[in-house]
C-alpha cells in the first residue's frame, strides 16, 4: 500500500521539505492562537483551527463569496471525509489554502502564481491520498476501527517584503505501529514569488554546519551518538556529522524560519536521529551569532500576525474510495506503482533483451592496499560524494523512504525530475523486496531492503539486499530493472552480485559488487537489458562503492582502493 508517499510529494513543487516519522514532541516553531507573535511552541497533531466559522470568502480556485477582508492573507482549512457505503469512516484529511487578499495581490502580483501552484499541490494530494486510503482501509480490519487520514496544516510565521515564511506540518496514517509525522517549511520572496534558499540569506555559509552540530551537541547531549549514526560515517572526531549538515545546506534541506529573535532550524524524526528521539529544534540567536544571517533578512520586531492572518474553515468534503496510479501536478504526471514480486528466482522478459548489446571491458590501472580504507576519506580525496540517499545523478533525484525495521531500511523509492523540483515517479517496493513472490508465496528469510537506485530511459535499476551472511537468505543482494511507466518487473539478476553502496551504467552494462567478511569478493558487469552476468573481476574484499570519472572506474573495497580503465 502507498503509505507516505502522499507526505513527502508537497517536496516536489518550488521547494524543498524535510520529512520523516515522529515520535516525543520536543518544543517546535508555532503560531499561539492566544498570542499573534511567532514563539516556540509544542508540535500538536490535530490541525489548527479558529474560532471563526465565515464559510464566506473568495478563494484562489473560484470558489466564491466575499473578499478576504482587510488582513493580507486568510487561511482556510479544508476538511476531508471518506465513508464505506454503510456509513463507516474510513479515511479524513485535511488540506490547507492560502487566499491572498485584494491589497496583497497588487502589492506582491508575481506571488499569485507561487501560492497558487502550493494550493494546487496541498488539495491534490490530499484528496488523492483520502480516496486511496479510504479504498485500502475498506478491505482492512488489523487496525481496529480508527480511519486512515493524511492531514496538512500550514502556519504563516512571517510576511513582509523580504520573506514570506511557512510552517508545514504533516500526519499521515495508514496502517502500522505509529503514524508518521513530519515538519517542513516553504520561504518566499514576495516580490518576486521565488523559493529563498537558506544558504540565500546566511552572511556565513562555510561556517554555518559547524555552528549548527555546536548547537545541537550543546542543546542535546544525550543523543549525540544518533547523530553520528545518522551522517553514515565512521568519523571519530565527528567531522562526518558536520559534513552532513554542509550537504543539507548545499542541498536546501533544511526545515528553517527566521524567527524575531534568530534563526530556527527544526529536524523531523528519522532526519537526524531516532524515531524516538522525535522533533530537534534550534535557535541561532542573531546577539551571538551576529555574522551569520544577512542583515536584510534580519527581522524589524516581531511580526502581529493576527493582523495579517485571518482563519477560517471550509465545509467537510465527502470523497470517493477509490485506488491511483499517478497523479498530476503542474501539467506532468507522476506515477505510483506498488511493484509486485514475480519470482525469487534470476529471470529476463525477452521483449526487452538486446541481444546486439556490447559491454565493457575492465583493465587494472591501480591496487592500493590498506588495513581498511575510509570510504569517506577515498571520496573526499577523489572528489566524490559519499554514496547515499537521497543524491542526484544530474537528470533525475533520489530519495528513499519508508524504513521497515531499521531507519535505513527503505522499501520505497521516490523519483524527481532535475534537483528535485517535481516528482516523476513513486515505487512502492515493500512486496518486491519481501514477498510473498507470486511463484511459490515464498516470503524472505530477513528483511531486504533498498540499497541504490538509477533510472535510465524508462527503466528503473533498483539493488537490493539484506545485512548478514548469504547463508540467512541466499537470494538476496542482486539488482532488479522495473519498468517505471509500468511497474513491470523487467528482470532481475542473479543473487549475491550487488550489495555495495551503490552501482554504476556504462553504456549496455552494469558495473556492481558483492562481497561479505568470509565470502567471496567480486566485481560484476551485468548485461543492462537482462541482468546476466557477463564477467566477474576477482577483488580483495568486499567493494563499498564505484565512481566513474571519464574513462576511469573508481573502487573503494573494504581494504583497497583500486582503478581500472574502461575499455569500449
Amino acid at each position: 500500500m502507498k503509505r507516505f508517499a502522499a507526505l513527502i510529494v508537497c517536496a516536489s513543487m518550488v521547494f524543498t521539505l524535510s520529512l520523516a516519522g515522529c515520535g516525543k514532541k520536543p518544543e517546535d516553531v508555532s503560531v499561539s492562537d492566544t498570542d499573534d507573535t511567532v514563539q516556540l511552541g509544542d508540535v500538536q497533531d490535530d490541525p489548527q483551527k479558529s474560532e471563526e466559522n465565515s464559510k464566506d470568502w473568495v478563494t484562489l480556485d473560484g470558489k466564491s463569496a466575499k473578499d478576504a477582508g482587510d488582513e493580507m492573507l486568510t487561511l482556510v482549512t479544508h476538511s476531508l471525509t471518506c465513508k464505506s457505503d454503510d456509513g463507516k469512516v474510513l479515511a479524513t484529511g485535511t488540506h490547507p489554502e492560502i487566499i491572498l487578499s485584494e491589497n496583497a495581490r497588487k502589492s506582491y502580483p508575481k506571488l499569485v502564481d507561487a501560492i497558487a501552484e502550493l494550493n494546487e499541490t496541498w488539495s491534490t494530494e490530499t484528496r488523492s491520498a483520502v480516496s486511496e486510503y479510504g479504498y485500502y482501509r475498506d478491505d482492512d480490519d488489523y487496525f481496529g476501527d480508527a480511519p486512515y487520514a493524511s492531514e496538512t496544516t500550514v502556519e504563516i510565521l512571517r510576511f513582509d517584503d523580504h520573506l514570506m515564511s511557512m510552517r508545514m506540518k504533516y500526519y499521515d496514517f495508514s496502517g502500522g505501529v505509529h503514524p508518521m509525522h513530519a515538519v517542513g517549511s516553504v520561504n518566499l520572496d514576495p516580490v518576486t514569488g521565488k523559493e529563498i534558499m537558506l544558504r540565500d540569506v546566511l552572511a556565513d555559509t562555510k561556517g554555518t554546519p559547524e555552528i549548527i552540530k555546536e548547537e545541537l551537541y550543546s542543546q542535546y547531549p544525550d543523543i549525540t551518538d544518533e547523530f553520528e549514526s545518522f551522517s553514515y560515517t565512521g568519523d571519530e572526531e565527528n567531522a562526518g556529522f558536520a559534513q552532513m549538515l554542509a550537504k543539507k545546506l548545499d542541498e536546501d534541506s533544511f526545515t528553517w524560519f527566521l524567527l524575531p529573535d534568530g534563526l530556527g532550524i527544526t529536524f523531523s524524526p528519522y532526519e537526524i536521529a531516532s524515531y524516538a528521539a522525535g522533533y530537534i529544534d534550534i535557535v541561532l540567536p542573531y546577539k551571538d551569532y551576529p555574522d551569520l544571517v544577512q542583515k536584510a533578512y534580519i527581522p524589524e520586531g516581531e511580526q502581529d500576525m493576527g493582523k495579517i492572518v485571518k482563519t477560517q474553515e471550509a465545509q467537510s468534503e465527502n470523497l470517493p474510495a477509490e485506488p491511483s496510479d499517478y497523479y498530476e501536478e503542474d501539467g506532468e504526471e507522476y506515477l505510483y506503482w506498488e511493484v509486485g514480486n514475480p519470482t525469487w528466482n534470476e529471470f529476463y522478459l525477452n521483449e526487452y533483451e538486446n541481444p546486439d548489446a556490447e559491454h565493457i571491458k575492465l583493465k587494472k590501472l591501480t591496487d592500493e592496499k590498506s588495513e581498511w580504507l575510509d570510504t569517506e576519506k577515498w571520496a573526499y580525496d577523489n572528489g566524490f560524494d559519499v554514496a547515499r540517499f537521497p543524491y542526484a545523478d544530474g537528470n533525475y533525484y533520489y530519495e528513499a523512504i519508508n524504513p521497515i525495521e531499521y531507519d535505513y531500511m527503505f522499501s520505497e523509492l521516490l523519483i524527481y525530475y532535475g534537483k528535485g523540483l517535481a516528482l516523476a515517479y513513486d515505487l512502492d517496493l515493500n512486496t518486491l523486496l519481501n514477498g510473498p513472490d507470486e511463484d511459490t508465496g515464498k516470503y524472505s528469510a530477513t528483511t531486504q531492503y533498498i540499497r541504490w537506485a538509477r533510472l535510465v530511459d524508462g527503466i528503473v535499476y533498483v539493488s537490493v539486499g539484506h545485512n548478514g551472511y548469504s547463508s540467512v537468505e541466499p537470494l538476496s543482494s542482486y539488482i532488479v530493472a522495473i519498468n517505471a511507466n509500468s511497474g513491470e518487473v523487467v528482470w532481475r539478476s542473479d543473487p549475491l552480485v550487488s550489495n555495495a553502496n551503490n552501482f554504476q551504467i556504462v553504456g549496455n552494462t552494469i558495473i556492481c559488487g558483492y562481497g561479505f567478511t568470509a565470502e567471496d569478493d567480486y566485481i560484476y558487469l551485468l548485461d543492462l537489458s537482462t541482468g546476466q552476468t557477463v564477467e566477474r573481476i576477482k577483488v580483495r574484499s568486499g567493494p563499498d562503492q564505484f565512481e566513474v570519472v571519464g574513462d576511469t572506474l573508481y573502487v573503494a573495497t573494504y581494504n583497497t582502493a583500486y582503478t581500472f580503465k574502461i575499455e569500449q
